[in-house]
């Protein structure tokens, strides 16, 4: 298994981006299809998400997306080697990361190049690059499993600082502490909003 996605409108659908192509479930588990109508090199599916209520994966030649009236996928980039393909928490975004370390996002309909988050290095006359898992907190953008850690972007990904180097973890393992992170700060707020509440309760009382 190399990728999971959740249809948005049935969690018992679930979609998985296997060496055999992308493998569907419509009963959570219990039976699967493979559906490959549409791609261009199914055995090279590496990565696969759901927004926006679509469902998207990726090949070597690009990132499609499913139709199900057709029962087909359709080309909507030929950005090459996506290995990353990164929902925004909102659903308004996919954001697709080569392992070239290049980074476009689907929104409004449309592709955008937003080149590499992080500086690729060259060993020996061959560039190295690493594929970033994406997210979003507030209006800042979080690049996590680059080569350089994790680097982050004020503008929607027109330019990037990067917040640490070398330190070795996986995309995943990031983005799970950048969610706690959030989930955390949500949390103090809603800590501060109800001791204000109190404070409040309290001199009315008084």
């Amino acid at each position: 298994m190399r990728g999971l996605a959740v249809d948005p409108a049935d969690p018992l659908v679930l979609w998985v981006a296997s060496t055999s192509g992308p493998v569907v479930t419509p009963d959570g588990g219990r039976t699967w299809s493979r559906q490959v109508a549409g791609l261009a090199r199914p055995a090279s599916v590496s990565a696969s998400a759901s927004v926006g209520g679509e469902v998207f994966v990726s090949d070597t030649t690009g990132v499609f997306r499913w139709e199900p009236a057709a029962r087909s996928w359709t080309r909507t980039s030929s950005q090459p080697a996506v290995a990353e393909l990164s929902p925004s928490p909102s659903g308004g975004a996919l954001y697709a990361s080569s392992l070239d370390n290049d980074l476009a996002v689907l929104a409004g309909g449309r592709w955008t190049d937003l080149g590499q988050p992080a500086p690729v290095h060259s060993h020996h006359g061959h560039v190295h690059g690493q594929p970033a898992a994406v997210t979003q907190v507030d209006a800042r953008l979080y690049a996590a499993g680059t080569s350089d850690g994790v680097s982050a972007s004020a503008d929607g990904g027109w330019t990037w600082t990067q917040l640490g180097g070398g330190l070795g973890a996986t995309p995943s393992w990031w983005v799970a502490l950048l969610a706690l992170a959030t989930g955390l700060g949500l949390a103090a707020v809603g800590v501060s909003a109800l001791d204000q509440r109190r404070r409040r309760a309290g001199e009315r009382g008084s």
